[in-house]
C-alpha cells in the first residue's frame, strides 16, 4: 500500500530543513529538540498527538530558518498530514517518525 503522498512530501521538507537548523537561531533549535524529546514515548507507542506535536516543533523550526516560501509551503502540508494522521486508514511509517524526532533532538 503507498504512503501518503502529503506525508512523502512533508518528509522531504523536515529532512531538508534538519540539514539546514544550524540556519535557525539556537533558542529555535533548543525548543525544536526538548519538543521531540518530550514526543519520544508518545511516538513509541504510535500516538497521533504525539506524532501532531513532533510535526509542530519540526515546522515552528523551519519557520525560524527564515525562508518564507519553505515556511510556507511546509505549513500548508503539515496541514494536511495533521489533519489525516488520525484516519483509520493513516499510513504512518513509525519508524521513519522515530528517526526523525531523533535527528530533530540532536539539532
Amino acid at each position: 500500500m503507498p504512503r501518503d503522498e502529503a506525508a512523502e512530501l512533508l518528509d522531504a521538507l523536515h529532512d531538508g530543513a534538519l540539514q539546514r537548523a544550524e540556519a535557525a537561531p539556537a533558542s529555535a533549535r533548543k525548543v525544536a529538540a526538548q519538543a521531540a524529546g518530550k514526543a519520544g514515548d508518545g511516538l513509541a507507542n504510535h500516538d497521533v498527538a504525539a506524532y501532531r506535536a513532533l510535526l509542530d516543533a519540526i515546522g515552528a523550526l523551519v519557520a525560524a530558518e527564515g525562508n518564507a516560501l519553505y515556511a510556507d509551503t511546509e505549513r500548508a502540508v503539515r496541514g494536511r498530514v495533521v489533519f489525516h494522521a488520525a484516519a483509520d486508514d493513516a499510513r504512518t511509517d513509525w519508524a521513519r517518525v522515530a528517526r526523525t524526532a531523533t535527528a530533530l533532538a540532536s539539532a
